[in-house]
């Protein structure tokens, strides 16, 4: 329902208000949080908007540099792990250009477990947050030609049933994360 993912929304805002925001550098900002019902095709959907800033004084960093949380699944596959980049940090927080430092790991540390628990503490009418989990939409490719160029590329088979896997745990690297693939910073 609708009414609930909104309520959700709202309190997943809420949340990361109170545990993410102060990692963060005022030129970052929040701009809205969207539920989404996965349960079904037709499954409700609700956002917050609203800003939320960053309440972290510095020195920011460049739009390069993230924090990574990688989850760990217990099953093994090929391609694209479960994992999140956040946009946490100043540069009083880098140990070195290639890491964060120890007081740092453990801040977003304790911030993405208490954000964790607030998600896993709410409920609604239909019922709550168990547990993380990774979704798998694709499962295979199908090889198209272009009959212009004859280029191929693979394109993805979506699953008649998407497979769900429970994250098992967690892992927050001290590693100075980019999302750009060439730096290969995230290994």
């Amino acid at each position: 329902m609708a009414a609930d993912a909104t309520n959700l929304a709202n309190s997943l805002k809420t949340a990361w208000t109170t545990n993410f925001a102060p990692l963060c550098h005022p030129q970052v900002s929040l701009t809205s949080v969207v539920v989404t019902d996965l349960s079904s095709p037709t499954g409700g959907q609700g956002t917050s908007t609203g800003a939320v800033v960053g309440t972290r004084a510095g020195t920011t960093l460049t739009s390069n540099d993230c924090f990574l949380v990688d989850f760990k699944i217990n099953r093994r596959y090929r391609g694209g792990k479960p994992r999140q980049y956040w946009p946490f940090g100043i540069q009083t927080d880098i140990l070195d250009p290639q890491h964060w430092t120890t007081t740092f790991v453990t801040a977003v540390t304790n911030a993405h477990n208490a954000m964790g628990a607030a998600a896993i503490s709410l409920t609604w009418s239909g019922g709550q947050i168990a547990n993380s989990i990774n979704i798998s939409w694709y499962q295979g490719f199908t090889v198209v030609t272009n009959p212009v160029t004859g280029r191929a590329r693979n394109v993805p088979k979506l699953r008649t049933t998407p497979l769900t896997d429970q994250v098992t745990a967690s892992t927050f690297s001290q590693r100075i994360a980019t999302q750009r693939r060439r730096q290969h910073f995230s290994q």
